[in-house]
């Protein structure tokens, strides 16, 4: 095997175990058996517009309850997962 298709292999490898990270850690538990191409079509590439003036732009995305909700429960998983990250990093010393 050439060391182009070896690359290739290892980058597949890691993105795939990268995905399988992300549903457990921080998807809710409706979407974690959902396979990476739905979680790719109804979570990541949603649409939206860049709004704002100057400096201060952000994203607005298009109405929808359902993302919504996901986007919250993504928030306080992740937010659950680096406490812990945190905690085990930096022990609480007596």
């Amino acid at each position: 095997m050439g060391i182009k298709n070896e690359a290739y292999m290892l980058v597949k490898a890691i993105s795939y175990n990268l995905m399988l990270w992300f549903k457990e850690a921080t998807m809710p538990d409706e979407v974690k058996n959902c396979r990476a191409k739905t979680i790719r079509r109804k979570v990541l590439c949603v649409p939206g517009n860049i709004v704002g003036n100057g400096r201060y732009r952000h994203i607005r995305l298009a109405a929808n309850k359902w993302l919504e909700t996901v986007i919250n429960q993504v928030k306080t998983n992740l937010g659950e997962f680096l406490y812990l990250v945190v905690q085990r990093l930096y022990p609480i010393r007596c």
